[in-house]
């Protein structure tokens, strides 16, 4: 049964009569990399990444740090760029099944203090103070 209701009328189908609702997050990620697709297409390569930004979590916070503290705008384009970075070698890191537990470790300890020595060169000392890293659970398990 699903979460909500459905009001229908009589005769009237639904996505959900054909499908089952497990296969509603894959038709999503279908549907958000078709459309990013033509959507890149359309904006061009620096609008799209401009666009793509723009819905990120991280860069609104970024952005909000940046306006607190009175940054350029180009501040915020390079310190949300330093932080997507970081993100994404965690996540390489930390799904490279190559790599033994300890040196996944010490990996992500290198490149966060790499983020951190950029990340105060960009935002300055006092946004700095401010910057939430992002999370990486795995550093909070004892293995």
């Amino acid at each position: 049964m699903p979460p909500f209701f459905v009001f229908k009328a009589p005769g009237m189908e639904t996505i959900s009569d054909h499908i089952g609702w497990q296969s509603f997050p894959l038709l999503e990620a279908q549907q958000r990399n078709v459309l990013g697709a033509s959507e890149k297409n359309y904006l061009g390569d620096n609008r799209y990444a401009e666009y793509d930004r723009s819905w990120s979590r991280e860069y609104k916070a970024l952005r909000g740090l940046a306006e607190t503290f009175d940054l350029p705008a180009d501040t915020v384009v390079k310190s949300y760029e330093i932080d997507h970075a970081l993100r994404t070698e965690q996540q390489r890191i930390l799904a490279d099944a190559s790599t033994p537990w300890d040196q996944k470790l010490q990996m992500i300890s290198k490149i966060r203090q790499e983020t951190d020595s950029a990340m105060k060169n960009v935002l300055g000392e006092q946004a700095f103070k401010l910057y939430q890293p992002p999370p990486t659970p795995m550093l909070q398990v004892a293995h």
